[in-house]
C-alpha cells in the first residue's frame, strides 16, 4: 500500500515554496537569455544589479517565509 505523507503543521511542499519558484524563473531567465543577443548582452551589461536584485528578492522572501519544506 501507498501511504500518502502528510505535512505536519508549519511545514508545506517545496513545489508550494515562492523562493523555489522565483529561483525557478531567474534559472529559466538565464539560460534564454543565453539563446537571445539582447538578453545575453543585457545580463553582461547589468551583472552586478541582477545578481543584487535576485539575493535582495531571495532574503525578502525567506524572511515572510514561516514555514518549514519537506520535498516527499
Amino acid at each position: 500500500m501507498s501511504e500518502e505523507i502528510k505535512p505536519v503543521e508549519g511545514e508545506k511542499h517545496f513545489l508550494k515554496s515562492k523562493t523555489f519558484w522565483v529561483n525557478v524563473m531567474a534559472v529559466l531567465g538565464i539560460v534564454l537569455a543565453q539563446y537571445y543577443p539582447a538578453g545575453a548582452e543585457f545580463i553582461q551589461a547589468n551583472f552586478s544589479e541582477i545578481g543584487g536584485a535576485w539575493a535582495v528578492i531571495n532574503v525578502l522572501l525567506r524572511m515572510v517565509s514561516k514555514d518549514k519544506l519537506f520535498l516527499s
